[in-house]
């Protein structure tokens, strides 16, 4: 065509070969020949090519070698002629379309250079090795989808995916893509693996046990079929190596403690040692004020003891938050039932939940550490740091909880000595917390909730290791899980993670693109569970049980 008019016409008929081929490839044959017959005319020359086969157009915007091997043997031999392809509806383009209609029947006298053909094959890289070739393609022909799918490639796609069949309908999205090759099908260079190998495909391709994503990239570079994704997922989510293997979970956001309304009505208390001796730490979490009692030993008796001569100098505490050993013993709860206090245990393994105990034990070893390296009085420095001004504010523990500075070897004036009350503590406090949350939110996301009966990994050692839900507490993010010896464990949600495996054996194909029903999988009869005895409590829980983090200012 020229200014809109026909300056030569030509046509030939398909050769048997041609005419198995699939749509897309007869209108790039037919482009092919087109430039090749008029090509006195076209060649060193711009070129504006009209088709009415849209596909084409995205062809010829992707690389050579993302095409199927026969397209790129035809677009090879295009590379020489400077043309543009653009989409024209066959009802716009009244000549071609009419002609087509009424063709001349005659033997195709067209074909592909050879030469030309064995050089797109050495490009096209190394093939699969022979015996995994035949599997594939014995697999394929047996393959009620993919012989759908070949077919419809064959004889052209309908216009609309409500009119493809149902079981083809999966592959509507890269219908274009589609080749055929040596009895392959094809995705752009990516082998459309049939169902039945398909759950062999994935073990081949879990041999190296990597994480999803690795497997995913893996495997979007070798094969593909509708679901792959989800196939790939479900895979490694089922491997119980890669289970147990798996890195910590994230953190989650932080839980602060509510602040007290005054001093010494929440206290944390811990256990430490040093330069062989034992001492119990007692901390205020309104003042931050700390007591440091040396220990003769590490049983009920002698906690109590030193507990019974704090409270006589400070006042009887309503909330008292510890771990488990010794403070979960039957002589601490008769105690504390006896002197009006709950106690709020910790959650084991996870030192965060008792934060302000932990952040004080840092600051007091590292105080004593540093006085018996001097040669300083170590009651004298524990003076100073009660004196020192708490971090944020202007009021030291002393001056919250006493309402004075205390007196020491440092010079001070008689008005700085003089008894005065601080004022608006609770607030300072509370705006200090949210600015920490505010930091620590900023690395922290949400981790889902269990349900009692769900089949979880428990973190121990290192290791994930698979357990059942009992029941959840009252306590923030916290769980009693039951393992598969029976015994049952206290654990934060940080330390547990859903268990996503599949029972593969009872099910032929787990690489559909389908939602698993993990419904099936026994769980331990947890009204036939009975508690260790060790695990049963004497003590009631208060109305609020905490859960605190690890901070300098009481942000928990």
């Amino acid at each position: 065509m020229q200014k809109q008019q026909p300056i030569a016409y030509a046509s030939r008929a398909l050769s048997a070969a041609e005419k198995n081929y699939a749509q897309i490839e007869k209108e790039l044959l037919a482009i092919v020949f087109a430039l090749r017959k008029f090509h006195q005319h076209v060649y060193g020359v711009p070129i504006r090519v009209q088709s009415d086969h849209k596909p084409l157009e995205a062809i010829f915007s992707k690389p050579i070698g993302a095409a199927p091997a026969r397209l790129q043997r035809m677009l090879l031999q295009l590379q020489r002629y400077d043309i543009h392809i653009v989409y024209t509806p066959g009802n716009q383009m009244h000549i071609a379309d009419t002609l087509s209609r009424a063709y001349i029947q005659s033997d195709a006298t067209e074909s592909l250079d050879l030469s030309e053909e064995k050089v797109v094959y050495a490009l096209n890289g190394e093939s699969p090795c022979g015996n995994i070739m035949h599997m594939i393609q014995q697999a394929t022909q047996s393959d009620p989808d993919l012989q759908l799918i070949q077919q419809l490639h064959e004889q052209g796609w309908p216009d609309r995916k409500k009119n493809v069949p149902l079981a083809a309908q999966a592959y509507w999205p890269v219908r274009h893509t589609i080749s055929i090759d040596d009895e392959l099908l094809m995705k752009d260079d990516r082998i459309i693996v049939p169902r039945a190998l398909r759950p062999e495909v994935l073990k081949q391709l879990h041999s190296a046990h990597q994480g999803i994503q690795r497997s995913l990239a893996h495997a979007r570079s070798c094969f593909y079929w509708p679901g792959l994704t989800e196939a790939v997922r479900q895979m490694v989510e089922a491997c119980s190596f890669c289970q147990e293997s798996r890195p910590e979970n994230q953190k989650e956001p932080l839980i602060s403690h509510p602040v007290p309304t005054g001093p010494w009505q929440k206290i944390a208390a811990d256990i430490f040692d040093l330069q062989g001796r034992s001492f119990l730490l007692i901390v205020d979490y309104f003042s931050k004020y700390p007591e440091v009692l040396k220990l003769s030993d590490k049983t009920s008796a002698s906690l109590i003891a030193h507990f019974i001569t704090v409270f006589a100098r400070h006042g009887v505490p309503e909330t008292l938050i510890a771990d488990h050993v010794p403070f979960a013993s039957a002589e601490m709860a008769r105690f504390a039932l006896d002197w009006g206090f709950n106690i709020t245990h910790s959650s084991p393994n996870f030192p965060q939940s008792n934060g302000m105990a932990e952040r004080a034990v840092k600051t007091v070893k590292s105080m004593l550490k540093t006085a018996a390296q001097s040669g300083t009085d170590p009651h004298l420095a524990l003076l100073t740091l009660r004196n020192t001004p708490v971090t944020g504010l202007k009021y030291s523990p002393a001056q919250i909880l006493m309402g004075r500075v205390l007196r020491s070897t440092l010079p001070a004036s008689k008005a700085v000595l003089q008894p005065s009350i601080p004022t608006h503590i609770q607030e300072a406090l509370q705006h200090l917390q949210s600015q920490q949350k505010k930091l620590y939110d900023r690395t922290a996301a949400p981790l889902p909730a269990f349900k009692g009966g769900q089949r979880v990994y428990m973190r121990i050692r290192n290791a994930w290791k698979p357990a059942t839900v009992v029941s959840i507490r009252e306590e923030p993010r916290s769980y009693d899980v039951v393992t598969s010896s029976g015994t049952i464990y206290r654990r934060n949600r940080r330390h547990l993670r859903p268990d996503r495996s599949i029972k593969c054996d009872s099910q032929p194909d787990c690489s559909m693109d389908t939602d698993n029903d993990l419904s099936n999988h026994t769980v331990p009869n947890l009204a036939q569970i009975e508690p260790p005895q060790d695990m049963k409590r004497s003590v009631q829980r208060p109305e609020y049980t905490s859960r605190t983090y690890r901070q300098t200012t009481g942000t928990v």
